[in-house]
């Protein structure tokens, strides 16, 4: 045996030794696995990638899980029949409001009514009880100076008495009126009288009894029908439907000065009734007052107290007919449709999606069609996988976004000739790269469907973005150097100007300035795919440590700083590795394996 082939064996042997140890290891491991391994295994970790991936893309999805409607307006035509799919309730919003508004104009407006005008009848009686208590103490005038002497001299005030100007103030300040002098020194003349006393009680006892408004002309504009008096010592409410029973101030002042104008003063009263008289004008104050927040509050409660009127929608009513002009009635009609449908978009369809989105991811898994080897599909691939569909899923929505609103600013294309800009076959490159074309095949189904579900489920978009996909997946085969990715951009580019052509004249605007930005759009997007995935390759080989043809490539040269040392330091173990490599390659293309990958395990496998 020769010095490399006892080499050759040596190092079988400790490969060999190395390998059993390694399955004996794993072995014994998954013997004994415990509840929480059983939780975390590979098998289980590969469900949880699928459950979580169909519930993030159902979430996503699940504002367009239909066709958004057509939005009309009153006057529009319709373009189809639309039928109710459910039974629901229409309010008849017109019949409502006015409803309320008659609700509203029929409740009367609220009027305070103090019967006592702020104590008005107590504080008379107090502050002339007060004054007499004095007048009778002191044997003046209630604590002020007695009259002139009439001698002509002027009688000593005592130290610490109030002087009339003080008494005068007390006393209009007690009855919460403005001082009159010259009225105090006519009251003080009489003495202040309980005649005096009980003839201003009469002047203001009626008419607060009666009631006195302060603004006549508001009361007679807003009362046509009457008010509602609140009595707000009683706490009650009366509806007063005879307005003309209240005074103004006017009428009420002319009322108190009637018998002094008419002569009919009793004989010997005559200073008494005309103190009285004055004094009462000066307390009468309005007592009827027109109370806003109380008003504004029953209104508001008599509004909100109407219940909405509503009207019936059978399942299958035609709602609108194709080619009908559109009324108030059709527009609340499908508003009301249109608000039942999204009301049960999250709680209803969003699991529905989940579980349609997770029964295809179950069966392409259980199947084998994710699986780029004969085994079993890896959690590592699996989850690459997935989260390429997502983050394609994701730059379609952004994308559908961008598309419709850059065509609101332009008036000579939709956001259908945008959309075929979208760089789904990206995905579907990076895929084929590392797991080969049927991986490859299995995500452009799965991504053309997402795709397709984002910009409002039309089937002429899915098998826009399936051919596409595959085309760009086909083209990296034999990715051996970075362009291969941009001829194959441009492979699925050329497709996509075909399929996007076709589109156009089935949708019956091929004769249009929307057809050439369509074609760009697809065309740019076919580039677009091939520069993401040229920037993603690296990131994704560094993240899931996958090693393409490009990085074996560079393993593969001489000018690696291993192998040269091995050059040096290890001439004839490089020259064995050298040999060993022609051999492996040879062997690898007649089986079909990746004779690249052979070559270059064979100049590492000594080091």
């Amino acid at each position: 045996m020769g010095k490399s082939e006892r080499k050759t064996s040596g190092g079988l042997k400790r490969k060999s030794r190395l390998f059993r140890v390694d399955r004996e290891s794993r072995q014994g491991s998954q013997r004994s696995p415990g509840k929480l391994g059983r939780l975390w295994s590979a098998e289980a970790q590969r469900w949880y990638i699928l459950a979580v991936f169909s519930i993030v893309v159902s979430v996503l999805l699940y504002p367009n899980l239909t066709p958004a409607p057509v939005v009309y307006s009153r006057g529009d035509v319709a373009e189809r029949d639309i039928k109710a799919v459910q039974d629901f309730l229409v309010e008849n919003e017109e019949l409502t409001e006015n409803s309320r508004q008659e609700a509203v104009k029929s409740l009367l407006p609220v009027y305070d009514f103090d019967p006592t005008g702020g104590n008005a009848l107590e504080r008379l009686e107090e502050v002339f009880a007060t004054a007499r208590a004095r007048l009778s103490d002191d044997g003046t005038s209630g604590g002020l100076p007695a009259a002139e002497d009439r001698s002509g001299e002027e009688p000593a005030e005592p130290a610490g008495k109030p002087t009339s100007e003080d008494a005068s103030a007390r006393f209009f300040e007690q009855l919460n009126i403005s001082p009159r002098p010259d009225l105090f020194a006519r009251l003080m003349e009489t003495g202040f009288a309980p005649q005096t006393e009980a003839a201003a009680a009469e002047f203001i006892g009626g008419l607060l009894e009666q009631g006195v408004v302060g603004n006549e002309e508001m009361l007679l504009n807003q009362a046509a029908g009457g008010i509602v008096l609140h009595n707000i010592e009683l706490e009650s409410d009366v509806v007063v439907t005879d307005i003309g029973r209240f005074f103004d101030m006017d009428s009420a002042l002319r009322h108190i000065s009637a018998p002094a104008q008419t002569g009919e003063i009793p004989a010997g009263n005559g200073e008494s009734i005309l103190a009285a008289s004055e004094l009462a004008k000066a307390l009468l104050r309005p007592n009827v007052t027109f109370n806003k927040r109380e008003t504004q509050l029953r209104r508001d409660n008599a509004y909100k107290s109407v219940k909405p009127f509503y009207f019936r929608v059978k399942q299958g009513e035609m709602v609108v007919r194709e080619g009908e002009r559109i009324t108030d009635e059709h527009v609340a009609k499908l508003a009301a449709q249109e608000k039942l449908l999204k009301s049960g978009a999250l709680c209803g369809r969003t699991p529905a999606m989940a579980g349609l989105i997770g029964l295809l991811m179950a069966a392409l898994y259980l199947t084998g069609l994710m699986n780029p080897r004969n085994t079993r599909v890896s959690s590592r691939d699996l989850l690459f996988s997935s989260l390429t569909a997502l983050g394609v899923f994701l730059a379609v929505i952004a994308g559908n976004l961008v598309a419709d609103e850059v065509s609101r600013g332009f008036g000579f294309f939709t956001a259908r000739a945008l959309i075929f800009a979208l760089p789904v076959a990206g995905g579907a490159m990076l895929v084929s790269i590392f797991h080969g074309m049927r991986v490859a095949s299995v995500f452009s189904l799965i991504t053309a469907t997402l795709a397709s579900l984002a910009v409002g489920g039309q089937v002429e978009f899915f098998l826009y973005y399936f051919i596409t996909s595959l085309v760009a997946a086909h083209g990296v085969l034999n990715c051996r150097e970075r362009g291969v990715l941009i001829r194959a951009a441009l492979k699925a580019g050329a497709v996509g100007l075909a399929l996007s052509l076709a589109v156009q004249a089935l949708h019956g605007s091929f004769y249009s300035l929307e057809t050439i930005v369509a074609a760009a759009a697809a065309v740019a997007g076919g580039l677009l795919a091939g520069v993401i995935a040229t920037g993603l390759l690296p990131l994704a080989e560094m993240a899931f440590g996958y090693t393409t043809d490009i990085k074996l490539l560079e393993l593969a040269n001489l000018d690696q700083v291993l192998l040269r040392e091995q050059m040096v330091q290890a001439p004839g173990t490089y020259h064995h590795s050298v040999i060993v490599s022609n051999m492996v390659e040879a062997s690898s293309k007649a089986i079909g394996a990746n004779p690249l990958l052979s070559r270059v395990a064979s100049y590492y496998h000594d080091i």
